[in-house]
């Protein structure tokens, strides 16, 4: 993995459990140099990568900056479509999947819920 791939796959992790939240701005380029220990073309690769995987966005200028872009589902279906394209899964092998995920994720809920949850 090289450096900006470690740096991307850092603040996508981050990013995912929620440690920086949808309109976040990330730490400027200069700050994530110093913390990573990479140069400044490392940091605007990641940061590129993120951009292209539509995690973050990026504006320009005084005000500008890196930020956690909100999740578009329509974007994420778009990505969740050609992963599996990608990986050739067939209909069995799909429903297999789910069931590993949505199984334990509703017992997740059920433990989680609230009064609100339930009325």
């Amino acid at each position: 993995m090289t450096a900006y791939q470690a740096l991307a796959a850092d603040l996508r992790d981050r990013i995912v459990s929620g440690e920086f939240q949808p309109g976040d701005r990330l730490p400027i380029e200069p700050d994530l140099c110093v913390r990573y220990g990479v140069s400044r073309s490392t940091v605007r690769e990641a940061l590129r990568l993120l951009a292209s995987q539509n995690l973050i966005r990026t504006v320009r200028g005084t005000t500008g900056g890196s930020f956690v872009a909100h999740p578009d589902p329509d974007h994420i279906s778009a990505y969740l479509e050609t992963s599996f394209d990608l990986m050739r899964v067939g209909i069995g092998q799909l429903m297999e999947i789910r069931e590993l995920l949505e199984v334990p994720a509703a017992g997740l809920a059920a433990l989680r819920r609230t009064g609100a949850d339930l009325e």
